[in-house]
C-alpha cells in the first residue's frame, strides 16, 4: 500500500515538473545552401545556459516557466531569436542569413524603392554622434591602461575534400583529418593542425605612446625544424593585427581599409538602423553598415551602439565584400566585443579574427583563426615608467614550462576537443618518417637548400649559370644551422668557370656577441667575409647574386666585367628601439676582365694599370621606428609599416693602409616609405642621395645600379646598361604604386581575375665634379669604351635627370607580375633601348 502512495506521489510530482517545462528541439541551417550549421550557440535569453547544434545541425533545449525566448549565434552569420510557446514541446528550426546576405536583404527591405540619402537619414544622424565621440571611447587614448590577455592563434586546413585527403603523400598519416573541427566559417568544415596560446600582462602608456607585452605563458604545438616559431609568432602579428574601430583607417593584411566610423565613414558606407533592445537596464541600437561601392575596400557588417551619453560601440561583427580585391583571402570575419568597468568606460573585452587563405576558389585554403580575451582591465591607473623599458614584446624565461595548474587559471577560454587533440596529433605527426621525408623536401623546395644534419647545401638556383666570361659555370655551397651552433654561422661556397678555367670562392661567418643567435632581433654580431669572385660593376651591392639560373638570360652587352678580392668585417648592434649601428672595415682589389681595361692618360700617353686596391672604414646608422621583421633561421623580410626608415652611412678610403691607394670620403642618405593611400592602394617609396669627396677612379664612383635581365627590378634601373651611368653626387627616386585593384575591379570581365595595378617611376638626378672626370683631369682612368673605342659609359649632362616609368599587372595567377617599362630619357645613348617588358613572381595578401 505505501508503495502505491510513493508511486502516486512521484508521478503526480512528475507531472508538475514536466508541466512546468518547455521542451524545444529544432535544427539550425543556412539561410541559403540549406546546410546545417555544426556547433552553432543556442541560448536562453536572459540565462547563461544553453548548447550547442550537433554534427546534423540539431539542439535540445528544456525551458523553465518564466523564460521563453531562445537566441542562436553563429560565426559568420546573422544572430536569431524566437519566442517559444510555454508549456509544450514543440520543433523550432532556424534558417540563419550570411552576414553579407543579410545586409543585402537590410538594405533593400529597409528602403524599398528608395535612394539612399545621408540627409535626413536617422542612422547617419546617429553615426556622427558616434564618430563625434570617438576620441573618448578609444581605448588608444586613455592615459593609462592594464590588462590580462589570453590569446589563441589557431591554423587549419580549410575546404579540405575527400580527394585531397585521399592523396597517397597523407596515406600514412590520414589522422589528422579524422580531426575535423566543429567550429566552421562560412559553415565551411576544417582540419586543424597548428595552435598557439598566450597568457600575457598588457601595460599601455599615452605619452610617449609605448605598450608593453609581457608574455608569461605560452603553449604551442612543437613541429620541431619544420615551423619557425619565433618567425612565425611575428608574421601572424603582421596578418593578424589588432583592429581599433575608433582608428580612420584600419591597417590588414597589407591594406588600408577605411574604418565605418572614420570621419569620412558617411561618404563611403550606407547605414541602417536594424533594430533598438532594452536588456538589464541597458539600451543600445543594432545598426548595419554596408559600401557604397562593393568594389572598394571597405567592411560591412553589424554594430551595437550604446544609447547613453557616450554613444560608444559595445559589439561589432564584419566581413569584406566578395567583390573586392584581396588576393589570396577568400574570406575574412572580425567580430569585437567591449564591456562596460565601474567608471562606464567600454573596453575591449574579446577580440576574433578569421581569415581563410586560397589560391582560389575550390582549392584547398589555410584558416587562421586568432581569439583574444580580455580580463581584469584598469584604466587611467599610473605606471610607472621603468616598467616601458626594454622591447615592446618580452617573453619570461619560463613562459613555455607553465604547468597545467597555470594554465587553468590563465585559460580565458576552454579548448575544444579538436583543438586539445591538435597537441597530441602533432606529436605523432613529427615522429613519422613519410612526414619528416615531405617536410625535407618542402624545406628544400622553399629554402633552395638541402639539409643534411647540421649543414645546408646550395642554394640549387646557383648551382649552374652561363655568361660570356666564364661559359658555364659550376658552383657548389652550403652553410651551417642553428643546430650546429645558434651563435655561429658559417657560409661558403666554390665555382669554376669552363670558358675562363678559374676557380673563385667565397667563406663568411656571422659571430653574435650577444644573448640572441645570429639572426635574431636585436642583433650584436660580427661578421666576417672573404670574397674571391667576378662581378659586374655597380651591382656589388645587389641581393640576388649574377650567376643565379634565373638571371641568365641578358638583354644587351654583357663584357664588362670585374676580377674583385674583397675583404670585409662589420659590428652590428641593433636596439629595440629600432636603432642600430655598424662598424666596418674592408680592402678591395679590383682588376678588370672582358672588354673593361684600366688606362690612365699621362701627359698623353695612355697607361694601363692591373688592378686599383682600396681600404676603407665605415659607419653606419640606422632608425627604423616600429620595424618588424619575419625571420627566418637565416634571413629577414621586412614587414610593411606606416613608419619610414632612415640609413646614414660615412665611408672613409685610407691611402697606403694595405695596399690602398686612395683618400677619399663617401656620404651616403637612404629613406624609404610605405605610403597608404586608403582606397588607391599604397606607394613604396625610397629616396637616396650619396656625394664623393676626394679623387678616385671610375670604378670607386658611384655606378648607378642597372639591371639586363628580363625579371622586374623595383630598385634597380630596368633600362639601364651595365655601368652605363656614374657619378660622384647624386639623388635618385624609386616609386612604385599598387592600386589593389582599384580600377580594374570596377571592370565586369575583369574584376574576377583579381588583377592589380601597377605604377613606377625612377629617377636620377647625378653630376660628376670636374676632379674625377678624366676627359678634365689627366692621370684618371679613362672611362670604358666599346669595341669600337666609343665610349659606352657616361655622366648626366646640362642638369638633365635619367628617368623611366612602367606601368603593370600583378597578381596574375596570384603569383605573377609584368610591367611595360619606357625610358624617358637620353634615348640616344648607344644601345639605349626605349621599351621594354619585364615579369616578375610576387606573392602579396
Amino acid at each position: 500500500m505505501l508503495s502505491r502512495i510513493f508511486l502516486v506521489l512521484f508521478l503526480a510530482l512528475n507531472a508538475c515538473f514536466c508541466f512546468g517545462q518547455t521542451s524545444v528541439s529544432g535544427i539550425v541551417r543556412d539561410s541559403l545552401t540549406k546546410k546545417p550549421l555544426i556547433n552553432a550557440h543556442v541560448i536562453i535569453e536572459g540565462t547563461d545556459t544553453g548548447v550547442s547544434t550537433d554534427n546534423e545541425g540539431k539542439f535540445d533545449l528544456i525551458l523553465t516557466p518564466s523564460l521563453s525566448k531562445i537566441t542562436v549565434s553563429y560565426l559568420g552569420y546573422k544572430t536569431a531569436s524566437k519566442t517559444i510557446i510555454q508549456n509544450k514541446k514543440q520543433e523550432v528550426n532556424f534558417h540563419l542569413a550570411p552576414l553579407t546576405e543579410n545586409l543585402k536583404e537590410v538594405s533593400i527591405s529597409d528602403r524599398p524603392g528608395e535612394k539612399y540619402r545621408n540627409k535626413g537619414n536617422p542612422a547617419v544622424d546617429l553615426i556622427r554622434k558616434v564618430i563625434d565621440r570617438k576620441e573618448q571611447n578609444n581605448y588608444a587614448n586613455y592615459e593609462y591602461y592594464q590588462t590580462n590577455k589570453y590569446t589563441k592563434t589557431y591554423l587549419a586546413f580549410s575546404e579540405v575534400t575527400e580527394k585531397f585527403i585521399n592523396k597517397k603523400e597523407f596515406k600514412h598519416f590520414k589522422f589528422i583529418f579524422n580531426n575535423v573541427d566543429t567550429v566552421y566559417f562560412n559553415n565551411t568544415p576544417v582540419v586543424p593542425f597548428f595552435i598557439k596560446e598566450h597568457a600575457s600582462n598588457i601595460k599601455s602608456r599615452l605619452s610617449p605612446r609605448f605598450t608593453k607585452e609581457v608574455i608569461q605563458g605560452e603553449k604551442t604545438v612543437d613541429f620541431g625544424n619544420f615551423m619557425d616559431k619565433a618567425g612565425m609568432d611575428k608574421y601572424f602579428l603582421f596578418l593578424y593585427s589588432e583592429v581599433n574601430i575608433y582608428e580612420d583607417n584600419i591597417f590588414l593584411l597589407s591594406n588600408t581599409f577605411i574604418s565605418p566610423v572614420s570621419n569620412l565613414g558617411p561618404t563611403f558606407y550606407k547605414y541602417y538602423i536594424i533594430d533598438t533592445i532594452s536588456e538589464n537596464g541597458s539600451s543600445w541600437v543594432k545598426m548595419s553598415f554596408e559600401p557604397r561601392n562593393k568594389t572598394d575596400q571597405l567592411f560591412l557588417g553589424e554594430f551595437n551602439i550604446a544609447l547613453d551619453s557616450s554613444y560608444a560601440i559595445t559589439k561589432i561583427e564584419m566581413t569584406v565584400s566578395r567583390d573586392i580585391n584581396l588576393g589570396w583571402v577568400k574570406s575574412l570575419y572580425i567580430n569585437k566585443e567591449y564591456a562596460k568597468d565601474k567608471d562606464g568606460i567600454y573596453f575591449p573585452s574579446r577580440d576574433e579574427f578569421i581569415a581563410d587563405f586560397a589560391y582560389k576558389k575550390g582549392f584547398v585554403g589555410l584558416l587562421g583563426h586568432k581569439t583574444s580575451l580580455y580580463s581584469n582591465i584598469e584604466i587611467n591607473k599610473p605606471i610607472d615608467d621603468e616598467i616601458f623599458k626594454g622591447e615592446k614584446i618580452e617573453l619570461l624565461e619560463n613562459a613555455g614550462k607553465q604547468d597545467g595548474d597555470f594554465w587553468n587559471e590563465n585559460r580565458a577560454e576552454e579548448l575544444s576537443g579538436a583543438e586539445q587533440t591538435i597537441y597530441t596529433n602533432v606529436d605523432s605527426l613529427k615522429n613519422s618518417k613519410e612526414f619528416q621525408r615531405m617536410m625535407k623536401l618542402l624545406a628544400m623546395s622553399i629554402n633552395i637548400h638541402y639539409t643534411v644534419g647540421a649543414i645546408e647545401i646550395g642554394p640549387f638556383n646557383s648551382l649552374f649559370s652561363h655568361h660570356p666570361i666564364e661559359g658555364y659555370r659550376l658552383r657548389i655551397g652550403g652553410r651551417t644551422t642553428p643546430e650546429f651552433n645558434n651563435k655561429i654561422n658559417l657560409q661558403g661556397y666554390l665555382a669554376y668557370g669552363f670558358f675562363d678555367e678559374r676557380f673563385k670562392y667565397s667563406i663568411s661567418s656571422k659571430i653574435s656577441l650577444g644573448n640572441n643567435g645570429f639572426n635574431q632581433f636585436p642583433i650584436k654580431a660580427l661578421r666576417i667575409n672573404y670574397r674571391s669572385d667576378i662581378l659586374i660593376p655597380g651591382q656589388e651591392l645587389q641581393l640576388v647574386d649574377h650567376d643565379n639560373i634565373f638571371f641568365s638570360v641578358k638583354r644587351g652587352p654583357m663584357d664588362k666585367w670585374l676580377f674583385s678580392k674583397n675583404f670585409n668585417a662589420e659590428y652590428l648592434s641593433e636596439y629595440h628601439s629600432n636603432f642600430s649601428f655598424a662598424i666596418g672595415i674592408r680592402n678591395w682589389q679590383q682588376s678588370p676582365l672582358g672588354t673593361l681595361a684600366f688606362f690612365s692618360n699621362v701627359e698623353d700617353d695612355f697607361l694601363e694599370q692591373p688592378s686599383i686596391t682600396t681600404s676603407e672604414v665605415s659607419l653606419k646608422f640606422r632608425w627604423a621606428p616600429g620595424e618588424t621583421f619575419y625571420e627566418s633561421r637565416f634571413n629577414r623580410i621586412r614587414l610593411p609599416n606606416k613608419a619610414p626608415a632612415f640609413t646614414f652611412k660615412i665611408t672613409r678610403g685610407i691611402q697606403g693602409l694595405a695596399g690602398s691607394g686612395y683618400n677619399y670620403t663617401n656620404l651616403n642618405l637612404n629613406i624609404i616609405k610605405r605610403v597608404f593611400v586608403s582606397q588607391f592602394g599604397y606607394s613604396d617609396l625610397s629616396v637616396e642621395a650619396g656625394k664623393i669627396y676626394g679623387q678616385v677612379p671610375f670604378p670607386l664612383l658611384f655606378v648607378h645600379s642597372s639591371s639586363q635581365t628580363y625579371i622586374f627590378a623595383e630598385k634597380s634601373y630596368n633600362m639601364l646598361d651595365f655601368f652605363e651611368f656614374t657619378s660622384d653626387q647624386y639623388i635618385q627616386f624609386f616609386g612604385n604604386h599598387t592600386f589593389n585593384g582599384f580600377f580594374l575591379n570596377k571592370i565586369p570581365l575583369f574584376k574576377k581575375l583579381h588583377w592589380r595595378e601597377n605604377f613606377g617611376f625612377r629617377g636620377l638626378y647625378a653630376s660628376m665634379t670636374d676632379q674625377n672626370n678624366p676627359d678634365i683631369t689627366p692621370g684618371l682612368l679613362k672611362l670604358p669604351t666599346d669595341s669600337h673605342g666609343n665610349s659606352s659609359t657616361f655622366s648626366l649632362k646640362n642638369g638633365i635627370p635619367y628617368m623611366e616609368a612602367s606601368i603593370g599587372i600583378s597578381n596574375i595567377f596570384r603569383v605573377l607580375r609584368v610591367d611595360l617599362v619606357k625610358r624617358l630619357s637620353y634615348n640616344y645613348n648607344p644601345e639605349a633601348s626605349v621599351y621594354g617588358i619585364r615579369a616578375g613572381f610576387k606573392v602579396v595578401f
